[in-house]
């Protein structure tokens, strides 16, 4: 008992008390709180609830700006909860607004199809039909429906010139290039930056980041490289965090596929250290991802394996369909490289039904080809063979380079295992001649060296030791000590 009566402290008992309360009553209980609250310098958030709760419109303006702090340190879901209780107490023709900031605050908590019922209803409310179509576009992609998301986007473009254009010709381009539709995401990424004016630097840096992202996948490293770097140069200019840290992640992947692992992890720390700080929780997880795929190339395996338990996990609570199915797939890789064998073709098969589902070629190529090795290692040479002829022809028709060479890569190993070394040689050599065009160091040796176990499996001894050779020099040069050790141990045996 206090001299005001009783308290209880257990949130049951709270909760049953104020239920038992009639309703009337307990709007203006929560109107008189507000009122003292305000008089006495109470928490902002504290002081728009009460109002929200009677009902009255002074609500909107303190909850609007504790969810606008809520954001900026990360908290999404809270920035939503009070944007949520702001609409209901808003006027009409604040509704809308309300309703748009929070469906971006319940995208930014990875909550999309609470996001979606957001967005329906600012649409009800009268809110502008480009911010709609943007964010709804932007929503649909984060949960893996590329297809579904192209629609929105045509729709709205028709009629649309300027910044608004360039906005929508940028969401167009990340779903068409989402889709392996490379050339085509590269050219509504040019339509964007033509139609863009200069003075609008956000909008143009993520053309600028799409138009690297596409040449990236189709095979041109050292012009993604460059048009990263204009994209970091803007995006730090504009001060946006998130661009920023998006820039990074690219130019650690595009870096590790080069095969420059130690500096890829090292920007790709950076890249995650910066979304833990903004509460980036997907970028968070792909960074984790990326730097995973990094150490299994550096041959660090256990490094690996538990970046990417981290990595699947943080997918799996998001709820993005694509970035658990790219999880697994490098799971995948690094079971496959520790000689688990079987357990690897289950998670890639997997994946590659996975990828099959929501139509990304990019990853069902990249299933495929790293299925071969495992396959040929349990005796299904056959299967093999056939996931390598498909992962071929998948990455030919979409032009992804990278993918192209471990898919044929993936056919010498096939060939080989089912005593075609003359095919073999030539998958090993186009694949080899692919990699020194892409300037990627690593994957032309990690290809000598299938090469050199391809002809040691064949008894040809002297023909694997030059292969062996030529890896650990290639892995040396890249300052990949681990794989080149492993090379190295393989050129012993064959000495001995």
């Amino acid at each position: 008992p206090t001299d005001a009566g009783w308290q209880f402290e257990h949130p049951i008992v709270r909760e049953v008390i104020y239920e038992a309360v009639p309703k009337d009553l307990r709007r203006l209980l929560h109107l008189r709180a507000a009122e003292v609250l305000v008089e006495t310098g109470g928490a902002r958030a504290v002081v728009g609830e009460h109002f929200a709760e009677a009902g009255d419109e002074r609500a909107v303006a303190p909850l609007r700006d504790s969810a606008e702090e809520a954001l900026q340190r990360g908290a999404g879901e809270e920035a939503a909860r009070l944007l949520g209780k702001a609409a209901q107490a808003a006027p009409p023709a604040l509704r809308a607004g309300l309703e748009m900031r929070r469906a971006e605050a319940l995208e930014a908590a990875d909550q999309y199809e609470e996001a979606l019922l957001s967005l329906d209803r600012a649409a009800a409310e009268g809110a502008p039909r480009i911010p709609v179509a943007l964010l709804r576009a932007s929503v649909l992609r984060h949960q893996g429906h590329l297809e579904a998301m192209l629609p929105v986007v045509d729709a709205a473009l028709e009629g649309v010139k300027g910044v608004e254009a360039a906005r929508l010709l940028v969401q167009r381009a990340r779903g068409l290039i989402g889709l392996a539709r490379y050339l085509e995401g590269q050219e509504a990424a040019r339509a964007a930056l033509a139609a863009c004016p200069e003075e609008e630097r956000r909008v143009r840096a993520d053309a600028l980041f799409e138009m690297a992202n596409s040449l990236w996948q189709r095979g041109e490293p050292v012009s993604a490289l460059e048009v990263l770097n204009q994209t970091l140069a803007l995006r730090e200019a504009a001060e946006d965090r998130r661009g920023v840290s998006e820039a990074i992640i690219a130019l650690g992947t595009v870096l590790g596929g080069q095969g420059r692992c130690d500096r890829a992890v090292e920007l790709l720390r950076l890249g995650l250290a910066l979304n833990q700080k903004i509460g980036d929780r997907r970028a968070a997880a792909l960074c984790k991802l990326n730097i995973a795929h990094a150490l299994s190339d550096l041959g660090d395996l256990q490094a690996a394996q538990d970046e990417i338990e981290r990595a699947g996990d943080a997918a799996s609570r998001i709820g993005n369909p694509r970035l658990l199915a790219w999880s697994e797939l490098v799971a995948g890789v690094i079971l496959a490289k520790r000689g688990k064998s079987r357990d690897a073709v289950n998670r890639l098969e997997r994946v590659a039904g996975e990828a099959r589902k929501v139509g990304d070629l990019r990853m069902l190529a990249g299933a495929l080809a790293e299925s071969v090795a495992p396959r040929v290692a349990i005796k299904e040479r056959e299967k093999a063979q056939e996931d390598a002829q498909e992962a071929a022809a998948i990455a030919a028709r979409i032009g992804a380079k990278s993918e192209e060479g471990a898919a044929l890569r993936a056919c010498g190993v096939a060939a080989a295992a089912l005593g075609d070394l003359k095919a073999a040689e030539g998958h090993f050599e186009a694949a080899l001649a692919g990699y020194t065009a892409l300037d990627n160091r690593l994957q032309s040796a990690e290809t000598h060296a299938a090469w050199g176990d391809a002809l040691r499996s064949a008894g040809q001894a002297t023909e694997a030791k030059a292969h062996f050779s030529l890896a650990v020099s290639l892995f040396e040069s890249g300052s990949l000590r681990r794989r080149a050790a492993q090379a190295r141990t393989s050129l012993v045996a064959l000495a001995q």
